[in-house]
């Protein structure tokens, strides 16, 4: 996957339709915030590698939480008893 800026966009058109025809997802983000993903329009035809990275990052774990830590929180908002 790339990632481009808004200002990317813009300034890099020619680089950015190379990499969309050779079947790469592009992360567009602004401030270095996620705003959208542009996909090729035949993202069925994108070589097996780009699409086990893509399946990948669908399954990627999230953070969360340690078992110990919510149960703080849910004693430290119970209140007096």
């Amino acid at each position: 996957m790339k990632a481009i800026s808004i200002h990317d966009l813009t300034t890099r058109g020619p680089a950015i339709a190379t990499w969309l025809r050779e079947g790469h997802v592009i992360l567009l983000t602004q401030d270095e915030e996620l705003l959208g993903r542009i996909f090729p329009a035949t993202i069925t035809m994108a070589s097996p590698a780009l699409r086990r990275e893509l399946f990948a990052h669908r399954l990627a774990p999230r953070p969360s939480l340690p078992a110990r830590d919510l149960s703080n929180i849910v004693t430290e908002n119970r209140g007096p008893l």
